[in-house]
């Protein structure tokens, strides 16, 4: 695996995580405390969880912008506006 590919991997595993954090949110809610040491070893609510995970896509985009495998002028104002607008 290339450096490239491993960075374009996790941000996509990053992704589910993020993905995975949300369905807990909808099932257990978002102020649930996972009782299991092992998965959450912080015992932190599943929203900060989310948070944390939020902040691991994030680093990985500047990783990837850093990089020259995200562009750095690829965030629009006007699309982030409109996309606001239809949530």
């Amino acid at each position: 695996m290339t450096t490239n590919e491993y960075l374009y991997s996790s941000l996509g595993e990053e992704a589910l995580e993020i993905a995975h954090m949300i369905c807990k949110i909808n099932r257990f809610g978002p102020h649930e405390v996972c009782p299991v040491e092992s998965v959450n070893p912080q015992n932190i609510t599943n929203l900060f969880r989310l948070v944390e995970e939020l902040n691991d896509f994030l680093a990985l985009i500047e990783i990837l912008e850093r990089h020259g495998l995200l562009p750095n002028e690829g965030r629009d104002p006007s699309a982030i506006k409109a996309k606001k607008k239809k949530v």
